[in-house]
């Protein structure tokens, strides 16, 4: 039988908590079939990221259109991507009519850089207008918009501002704020769904990474978005809860 396919354009964690190992991962747990363009490699384990090395610009491009060539894809989710080239290559080749789900994967949670100064800018000039969906944390909604991010009204003003730019819809995640309970905000042109969860002790790398995946799964499989959105929600708040120990660091998210 035929699945959906989802094009996934990041970085490769050797770990498997993150980039493409842990999108395709998700992509079959949404019930589509991942396939890869790798934009860099990295040297990390669970205890965090050390190194980040950009595949050239020229053998990323033909990772591309080799795949886009052989295959019909209507949906790409986008991680890490280190330069302007790898956002523009990308941009000009996107399939007219795909769905983007563009995860704003610019720095590790230490704070190692995974995309430059131009890259960062290249997202917000070429990316955020082509998107489906944006899916930033709030340091992520910080760094895109300039804008302070603290409240929900403040919140309000930066997803509005990306939205005027072009984007869709724009998925605010809220793990990196505080209080008994993770608020999730989904903004579109039609207004927010807010979506609220107990904030559990327990973190796990790469929940960012399987979110945008598994809604990108389930945009494949042809679900609405808010659906697909809350598929996604209380698919990683589940693996939070069975987070695992594979190495001496952070866990790595649980089905």
């Amino acid at each position: 039988m035929k699945r959906p396919l989802v094009l996934v354009v990041a970085g490769l964690d050797p770990s498997g908590g993150a980039g493409v190992l842990a999108d395709a991962l998700r992509v079959a747990e949404a019930g589509a079939h991942a396939v890869a363009v790798v934009s860099c490699l990295t040297v990390q384990d669970t205890r965090g990221l050390r190194e980040v090395h950009s595949v050239p610009a020229r053998t990323y491009t033909r990772q591309m259109d080799c795949i886009l060539s052989d295959m019909d894809i209507r949906v790409v989710k986008t991680g890490a991507l280190p330069t302007r080239a790898h956002v523009e290559r990308l941009a000009e080749r996107l399939p007219s009519a795909a769905v983007l789900v563009a995860d704003p994967v610019f720095a590790s949670t230490r704070g190692v850089f995974l995309a430059d100064r131009p890259a960062r800018a290249a997202f917000v000039k070429v990316l955020i207008p082509r998107a489906t969906l944006l899916t930033p944390n709030l340091p992520e909604l910080a760094a895109l918009t300039g804008m302070a991010t603290g409240t929900a009204p403040a919140r309000r003003l930066a997803a509005e501002k990306l939205l005027a730019l072009g984007a869709r819809a724009v998925l605010v995640k809220g793990g990196h704020g505080r209080g008994p309970s993770v608020t999730d905000e989904l903004y579109t042109p039609a207004g927010v769904r807010v979506f609220r969860r107990q904030r559990l002790r327990q973190g796990a790398h790469g929940t960012g990474c399987a979110l945008a995946s598994l809604i990108a799964g389930r945009l494949a499989c042809g679900d609405p978005l808010e659906r697909a959105v809350k598929f996604a929600l209380d698919r990683v708040h589940a693996g939070l809860r069975n987070a695992w120990k594979a190495g001496k660091g952070r866990p790595l998210l649980g089905h």
